[in-house]
């Protein structure tokens, strides 16, 4: 049901980024790295994956690769499902917050990864049907972001390599854009 909306087998496509800004950041991958890596990467899953789901329920239903969909099956409605994926979030951004220290750029990084997951899904503005802009989203979504996160949790942010993240964006932009493709048909 709603755990396989997070896409399990896409986990990774978060927690590496974690995992190498905590590389950068000259992390050892403490057991609070590895904790706050596992609290990002389901719970952010459900906010990129379950509200994306939750708004794309009319266009999905022509997809025939997304004929598993939760919200297709029947099985929840579209406010009960966002509800569920907010509170699975939140419990994972505390947690995190809290194994860091508390840490205010921990939390504005999950600030902004909350907003931005939203923005890109939600109307009106739903950056998802603008091409190019929802492809560099994506670079912040599933590479950037994490990233910093990963970055955050191990080490200084005044020593973020700045320059070559942007570029990493730009290459994850460029993937999005390709892999787009398949699904131009259905929506």
């Amino acid at each position: 049901g709603a755990f396989y909306t997070s896409r399990p087998l896409l986990w990774p496509a978060v927690l590496f980024p974690f995992l190498i800004g905590g590389f950068f950041a000259g992390s050892q991958y403490s057991v609070v790295f590895w904790i706050c890596g596992a609290l990002l990467s389901l719970p952010y899953n459900f906010v990129l994956y379950g509200i994306n789901d939750a708004y794309d329920v009319e266009t999905d239903v022509h997809n025939p690769r997304k004929q598993q969909h939760v919200l297709l099956a029947g099985e929840s409605n579209a406010r009960v499902f966002s509800v569920r994926v907010f509170i699975v979030t939140s419990i994972g951004i505390v947690l995190s917050v809290l194994l860091s220290g508390g840490s205010r750029v921990v939390l504005g990084l999950y600030a902004a990864l909350l907003l931005l997951g939203c923005v890109y899904s939600v109307p009106p503005v739903r950056l998802k049907e603008r091409i190019g802009i929802d492809s560099i989203a994506n670079g912040f979504l599933y590479f950037f972001l994490p990233f910093m996160l990963g970055f955050s949790v191990a080490g200084d942010m005044s020593e973020l390599p700045l320059v070559q993240m942007l570029l990493l964006v730009l290459a994850v932009a460029g993937f999005h854009l390709g892999a787009g493709i398949l699904d131009i048909e259905a929506d």
